[in-house]
Formats: C-alpha cells, sequence, structure tokens
C-alpha cells in the first residue's frame, strides 16, 4: 500500500520521542523523509532534472536554484536536515540526542510550514 507525505508526517509526529537514542535517530529520520516527500513535487515542477524520481540532491539543488526565495529557503532548510538526517542514519558512533531530534522535527516542521504557504511551484499564492 502507498502512502503520502502527509502519513509520513503523521507517523513522524505520533511517534514518541522517548530516552533511547535509537528512538532520537528513527524520529529525525522520518520526519526528514516526510519533509523530502512534500518538496520533491516542487522541485520536480521546476523542470531542473530529468530523473522523475530524483535524488536528494537533485531536488535541493532544483529548490535552492532560481530567484524564488521562498523555494531557496525550503532548498536551504532541506539541506541542513538531510545532513542531520545522515548523521542520524550513518554516524553511529556519535551521539544524536534528544534535543537534536526535537532540532530536526522543528526544522522540518517549519519546511511543511512553509511548503503549504506555496502554490506548490513556490510562488506564494
Amino acid at each position: 500500500m502507498a502512502v503520502t507525505p502527509e502519513q509520513l508526517r503523521e507517523g513522524a509526529l505520533r511517534a514518541e520521542i522517548g530516552q533511547c537514542e535509537v528512538e532520537h535517530r528513527v524520529a529525525a529520520s522520518r520526519i526528514y523523509y516526510a519533509a523530502f516527500h512534500k518538496c520533491r513535487p516542487m522541485a520536480q515542477a521546476r523542470g531542473l532534472f530529468a530523473d522523475v524520481e530524483g535524488s536528494h540532491a537533485q531536488v535541493i539543488e532544483a529548490l535552492t536554484r532560481g530567484g524564488d526565495r521562498t523555494l531557496k529557503r525550503i532548498g536551504y532548510k532541506l539541506r541542513q536536515c538531510r545532513d542531520a538526517r545522515a548523521r542520524a542514519d550513518y554516524d553511529i558512533d556519535e551521539d544524536f540526542t534528544l534535543d537534536d531530534a526535537r532540532t530536526m522535527m522543528e526544522e522540518c516542521e517549519e519546511i511543511w510550514a512553509i511548503a503549504e504557504g506555496t502554490d506548490g511551484k513556490g510562488a506564494t499564492p
């Protein structure tokens, strides 16, 4: 069964960020993917990459390229969150704290809020 970015986000927000570092890492990863899948159609609408799926780097590049300040802001925030998600997923020999997870949740929620205020192509209605 397919899921939507909204369902990914709801699941991430429902997930309790407990005291276990694994939970911190999982929550950060899930909220990032919800934000990524929310942003991907906006990047595709700009037509700056041929790959329909779009890698994370391609999506971020498409959002940050060009003159639209709203999309640039989303792209820069998504890049920061992608880097933090990579830390949560791959740098398991380094601490990933509850504060790190909460920061990710806040940043991704801000991306979501900004994206909701656009027409899907970056221009504010």
